[in-house]
């Protein structure tokens, strides 16, 4: 056992270490001036009441907490590195750390969801870790798969931000599963409150997501207390059938499911949701469109879905008690993926997501599909006993080798950008001309000196330059 312990730690530390090399090869992207510099009203009314009462329109109405993380992130992180690196070493070493966080934690919460155990250095944990860490994907199958993202702005507004989803979650989740009871003491009670106001005014995606399983749960509660009440009276039976709901359960999802509907009634006054319209019926035809193409083109995604489909088989066969939770949960699990997609393009059009899925729309069904893969399997591998369990076995291996095996390649993306911030910081002129076409602190080249006004205060701020230096592209 000690050897097993060694070998998955080794394993996972391969992983995180190699992640970290690789995301420091990662571009800056566009986003990142306008959320140090930018947002000034999001950032002065945290919980939209400016919409609310007076009917305004500016970016991000609802996610303070996103734009409040990224700034102070963006502004002071290099800021740390630069005591120990150069200055442009530094802004690499900071985005690196922060996806590798955001990856850690995301690895480690999952684990915790598979066994119901926090401890890192306990067997389980870390078998089911080294269960889902290769499918965090930085380029095998990034296009169709990725949790964190090559644009740190993404990275912080989707995946850091689902992470308070996890927690909020948790402690349901492990009542579901026979691990705790479903009543709360008072303080956990307030930080499950607290959790729900964050995530609400923070990703895009935490609100819908919190409020699609908390009506879905409380209504499928319901629907199963409904059938299983003794009651002929239609009225006594619906009252009798509310009572029985678990009442923490129903306290707390009515509060994140009213607090994620004011968050989305506050969206809706976003002004960068308003720059492309397209008709419903259009966005649903591009949706079907986006499901074939995220789920048929590359063997990452489908493998994924089969391997559960054969883990709820292999399951099925067995009466063990979690065995059997396992199989009540599946079902739900498929349903709210499918209602969540279904409700996707609901939320609007943007050329960037031309099918409407995309990376970053899909991180909550990504991690869903990733944590009951794990869930499943760290079951049969610790639990179960069947014949020839040895080839299910050399299954997962070879399944795990398809994931690893995928993601191999370290691309060098910045290195173009690395050399103009070089170029940029060693010139002893104002305006300083770039021969290259990459991007440098933003999302495309920059044509213009004038356009380089943001990234020239930034580079300023982290010691980049030591003065106001304008550059510009042809």
């Amino acid at each position: 056992m000690k050897f097993l312990k060694i070998g998955l730690a080794l394993f996972l530390l391969f992983e995180v270490c190699f992640s970290f090399y690789r995301y420091q090869y990662l571009p800056m992207d566009g986003d990142m001036i306008s959320l140090a510099f930018g947002y000034h009203e999001v950032k002065s009314d945290p919980f939209g009441l400016n919409v609310l009462l007076h009917n305004a329109s500016y970016g991000g109405t609802n996610r303070f907490f996103a734009h409040w993380l990224s700034e102070k992130y963006i502004k002071n992180a290099p800021l740390v590195f630069n005591r120990f690196a150069s200055p442009i070493d530094s802004l690499y070493l900071a985005w690196s750390f922060a996806r590798i966080v955001t990856q850690f934690f995301l690895i480690w919460i999952l684990a915790v969801y598979i066994t119901g155990n926090g401890k890192l250095w306990d067997l389980d944990v870390l078998l089911s870790a080294a269960i889902v860490a290769p499918l965090f994907q930085i380029e095998g199958y990034t296009y169709y798969m990725t949790i964190i993202g090559y644009s740190l702005s993404y990275t912080f507004f989707y995946a850091t931000a689902f992470c308070t989803v996890a927690l909020f979650f948790l402690p349901f989740f492990n009542a579901a599963f026979k691990r705790s009871e479903l009543r709360f003491s008072l303080p956990m009670i307030i930080w499950l409150i607290v959790l729900v106001i964050y995530n609400a005014f923070n990703g895009p995606l935490n609100a819908p997501v919190m409020l699609v399983i908390c009506s879905f749960t409380i209504a499928v509660y319901f629907i199963i207390k409904l059938l299983e009440s003794p009651e002929q009276n239609i009225v006594k039976k619906l009252i009798t059938s509310i009572k029985n709901i678990p009442s923490h359960l129903v306290i707390i999802f009515s509060i994140a499911i009213l607090v994620s509907i004011y968050s989305l009634y506050i969206g809706k006054n976003n002004s960068e949701n308003l720059w492309e319209t397209m008709s419903l019926y259009n966005r649903y035809a591009r949706l079907w469109q986006g499901v074939y193409i995220y789920y048929t083109q590359k063997i990452g995604p489908p493998l994924l879905i089969i391997m559960i489909v054969v883990n709820w088989i292999l399951i099925r066969y067995h009466k063990q008690v979690q065995s059997q939770i396992i199989l009540k949960a599946l079902p739900w699990f498929w349903c709210i993926i499918v209602l969540y997609i279904l409700l996707l393009p609901l939320g609007g059009y943007r050329p960037y997501r031309p099918y409407i899925l995309r990376t970053d729309t899909l991180v909550p069904v990504t991690l869903g599909l990733i944590l009951f893969y794990g869930l499943t399997t760290f079951h049969i591998l610790r639990t179960l006993s069947f014949r020839y369990k040895f080839v299910y076995y050399l299954v997962i291996i070879a399944c795990t080798f398809v994931y690893v095996n995928a993601d191999t390649k370290t691309i060098k993306y910045n290195i173009c950008e690395r050399e103009a911030l070089k170029r940029i910081a060693d010139s002893k002129e104002t305006f300083v001309f770039i021969d290259n076409d990459c991007s440098v602190v933003n999302w495309t080249k920059t044509n213009s000196y004038k356009d380089s006004r943001g990234a020239t205060d930034l580079l300023l701020h982290w010691g980049v330059v030591d003065k106001k230096k304008y550059f510009y592209q042809k």
